[in-house]
């Protein structure tokens, strides 16, 4: 059997995921239910889906559904399950009931009612038969060719479902935050494009909440220091983020040669708040116990990137992820404020939209950051303990 049952029931679900009533031009109350001819149900229930297909696919569907109604208003009765050609075709190529049985391992009688219920359909006879006797008619033989050339269409179709479905390949959207961006995803990115040559990576860099179904992103990686709640999303865990107080040798040099924790507070310091406020970092010393110390930020934004670049200029102490602030630290352009002292860590993580029917260019990219992330945030945690 060619899975005709099951290719039929994810052309419906395309269907009731896929169309947008109000953008083909069909009326709404029309167009929920069933089709005119029984061949899909449509539904408009899940119009907030439709933006996740490509345009497309939507007239695509639209197509189908056009040519129903013509099909419908004409008085022409499509077939509706298409598992009646293929047993058609079984028994005219195998010359009968039985053989065709015996070749499917189904019982003749269910062959029988599966021609007996096409014949009612198109109201013609196909097959003669008999106890002794089996003859195609005319018609039935014109059938039977037409049927051919419907199941090898299915039998591409398939394959093509197949292929798409075990080997990566197509688009995949990534959200990613602006710094993740630039410091670990741009060394992890590009083994995985060089060793899937048929998969394209669209990169959305921003800075703020993305919403997977709405902005069509396949999946997200997200620091948090309170992970996600949703339960329609589906988690994976990367590592915990480090954050570390760096400054400029020069800047320490200006500030007597050394910053302890009683002076941190008192020298100009670079924040990632997104207000002029008056700040708190909460640190841990070497010996667990906390401390918080309040600042008022010379510099605030969100974006590491620029509070980076602003401490190598000596502006002031920060307070950046490891990743971030590593490269620079081996370079020694920033040196370590208050080293063996700790920041609140945030999770690194990946969410994505289900976990069951991922295509494999998804999984595959999925599969290669879990891999390869925690690496790279060892290397730098290596790099950050070596400077003295």
């Amino acid at each position: 059997m060619f899975g005709l049952e099951a290719l039929d029931q994810r052309r419906r679900q395309a269907a009731r995921h896929g169309i947008v009533a109000e953008n083909a031009g069909i009326d709404v109350q029309e167009f929920h239910g069933r089709c005119p001819c029984g061949v899909a149900r449509l539904d408009t229930r899940y119009r907030l889906r439709t933006k996740r297909l490509k345009s497309a696919k939507i007239e695509l569907i639209v197509s189908i559904w056009k040519r129903c109604k013509a099909l419908a208003r004409a008085g022409v009765k499509p077939v509706q399950d298409l598992n009646d050609l293929y047993l058609f075709a079984a028994v005219v190529q195998h010359k009968g009931f039985s053989p065709a049985g015996r070749a499917l391992d189904i019982p003749k009688s269910k062959l029988s009612k599966h021609v007996a219920r096409l014949e009612q359909r198109l109201g013609v006879r196909l097959i003669e038969r008999s106890t002794r006797r089996f003859r195609v008619t005319d018609i039935g033989q014109e059938f039977y060719q037409q049927c051919q050339s419907v199941l090898a269409g299915v039998e591409v179709a398939e394959a093509l479902v197949a292929k798409a479905r075990a080997e990566p390949r197509g688009i995949v959207r990534l959200a990613c935050p602006p710094d993740i961006a630039q410091s670990l995803m741009a060394r992890i990115l590009p083994a995985f494009l060089k060793r899937f040559a048929e998969v394209k990576v669209q990169m959305l860099v921003a800075n703020r909440p993305v919403d997977l179904i709405e902005e069509r992103v396949d999946v997200a990686l997200r620091v948090r220091t309170r992970l996600d709640t949703d339960p329609n999303l589906t988690m994976r865990i990367l590592g915990q983020s480090r954050q570390v107080l760096v400054a400029s040798p020069d800047f320490i040099a200006r500030h007597g040669g050394h910053i302890g924790v009683e002076t941190l507070g008192l020298v100009p310091t670079l924040s990632s708040t997104e207000q002029f406020v008056q700040d708190t970092w909460h640190l841990t010393d070497p010996d667990g116990r906390k401390v918080e110390v309040a600042h008022e930020p010379r510099l605030s934004g969100s974006s590491f990137a620029m509070l980076k670049q602003a401490a190598i200029e000596g502006l002031g102490v920060a307070l950046l992820p490891e990743q971030v602030a590593d490269d620079a630290i081996d370079a020694g352009a920033l040196v370590l404020v208050l080293p063996g002292w700790t920041a609140p860590m945030g999770t690194i993580h990946l969410v994505f939209t289900t976990r069951q029917g991922l295509l494999p260019a998804v999984r595959a990219l999925i599969d290669h950051i879990v891999k390869e992330y925690p690496r790279m945030m060892k290397e730098c945690t290596e790099a950050l303990r070596a400077v003295p």
